[in-house]
């Protein structure tokens, strides 16, 4: 299961940094500190890759959360983390990220804790 993870990881990846793009949103410095963002459109090849890319994390997303997380703040916390990411994957919302690499930064934080819940998982009670 890590290896799946690092190989998406990897997709992920290249997706966001090589085959993405960001748009500055004018006049967004002035409501929001550091500006917002919009992705542009994706080309056909670029939609493919990320419906690939969506279908894969589903499924060890699917594959994780029926097999491995007990507690239920663990469920909560992986499920909002795999929320996260599927944002940046999806490209259906503003970005308060001003780099692609920053976008991916963020991405990676957040796989790196779903596999932190996965294999240390925080008991409570």
């Amino acid at each position: 299961m890590l290896e799946r993870y690092q190989v998406l990881e990897e997709q992920i990846r290249e997706f966001i940094v090589c085959h993405s793009s960001l748009k500055y949103i004018d006049g967004s410095v002035e409501v929001v500190d550091g500006g917002a963002y919009a992705w542009s459109k994706l080309g056909r090849v670029e939609q493919k890759i990320q419906i690939q890319i969506i279908s894969d994390y589903s499924e060890l997303i699917e594959e994780v959360s029926q097999g491995i997380l007990t507690s239920s703040g663990d469920i909560q916390r992986f499920i909002e983390s795999c929320e996260e990411v599927l944002t940046y994957i999806r490209q259906d919302s503003m970005c308060w990220d001003s780099s692609l690499e920053r976008s991916f930064e963020n991405i990676q934080r957040e796989l790196k804790s779903q596999i932190q819940l996965i294999t240390h998982p925080i008991y409570t009670k």
